[in-house]
């Protein structure tokens, strides 16, 4: 159906952002499998290993560090992070950055004393393939990684928990 687009259309800019929603749903939509993310790090260098299996219920987080919608959402992701944390609630956030803002992001984990897993997608290189191009971006995966909802925000994050996590 895309190939029969006009060529002007295909050139706009709601052409561009047709193919990404696309391309989105087909790796991100709801009920797919989160798919692997083997070019992240951690921040002291070390492969990157996600194990969905451990948690009932795990928020991907992607942001960056001079994101302030990103910054704004810590304190909370926080609130629900320590109430939910023991009943299988985990948060994975993973900073997309470039190398010379390593230490920088480093600081700003340390600044909001964040306490759950944090990984480093060094210049967006899993962010850029996978087309995750605004931030904050989350999902929200069962314990099979299957992706249950994406950009949840964090009123219908603490509702689905509060059900969910008794």
């Amino acid at each position: 159906l895309l190939t029969q687009f006009d060529p002007i259309i295909k050139q706009s800019y709601p052409y561009a952002v047709l193919i990404q929603n696309i391309h989105q749903n087909k790796v991100f939509g709801k009920g797919k499998v989160f798919p692997e993310m083997n070019t992240l790090k951690n921040f002291d260098g070390q492969p990157y290993q996600t194990d969905f299996s451990k948690n009932k219920y795990t928020l991907i987080d992607f942001w960056f560090g001079t994101c302030k919608p990103c910054l704004i959402t810590f304190p909370k992701l926080k609130e629900l992070y320590n109430k939910y944390h023991s009943k299988g609630f985990e948060i994975q956030a993973i900073a997309a950055e470039q190398t010379k803002y390593v230490d920088q992001t480093k600081q700003v984990i340390e600044k909001y004393e964040l306490p759950w897993l944090n990984a480093l997608d060094e210049y967006r290189t899993f962010s850029n393939a996978n087309k995750i191009t605004s931030f904050p971006t989350s999902y929200l995966v069962d314990h099979k990684g299957k992706i249950i909802q994406k950009d949840i925000s964090l009123e219908e994050l603490e509702k689905f928990l509060t059900i969910n996590l008794k």
